[in-house]
């Protein structure tokens, strides 16, 4: 068993779903219209301006590996809103039915703010993008 201490520093991973769960590959992190989030953090920060976006121990992985064999096994890791999504790292989205193209982040018809971001590892696409729109907005 390893313990980590106050000061020991390792990047945080998150998953959409439970490694056991028997059908994952459409479980996705569903941002909210309105609601932004931040990652890579260290911990004693107190607004995002503090943050160290370059320092790799401050990661905060969003990835659709949930069975953590290196492969993907989500085909949209982050579902887009009208909202920001600003300091992560999205990695490992997969189709296992390759019925459409998977993206570690996909927007459809919405104004997504992605910044600071790094999209890695992913099979197809790091960000698909679909606007039906008279005016569509990529920002």
């Amino acid at each position: 068993i390893y313990t980590l201490s106050l000061h020991d520093r390792l990047p945080i991973s998150y998953y959409p779903t439970e490694a056991n769960d028997p059908s994952p590959a459409y479980k996705t992190f569903q941002m909210l219209d309105g609601i932004d989030i931040y990652g890579g953090f260290e911990g004693w920060e107190s607004s995002t301006d503090q943050r160290d976006l370059a320092d790799a121990n401050n990661a905060t992985i969003l990835s659709g590996d949930i069975d953590d064999d290196n492969d993907g096994d989500i085909k949209y890791v982050v579902t887009a809103a009208n909202s920001r999504i600003d300091g992560f790292t999205v990695q490992k989205s997969d189709e296992p039915h390759n019925y459409y193209y998977p993206a570690g982040i996909y927007c459809e018809n919405v104004t997504a703010v992605i910044a600071n971001c790094r999209v890695k590892d992913n099979e197809e696409a790091g960000i698909k993008c679909y606007l039906e729109s008279d005016d569509p907005k990529v920002v």
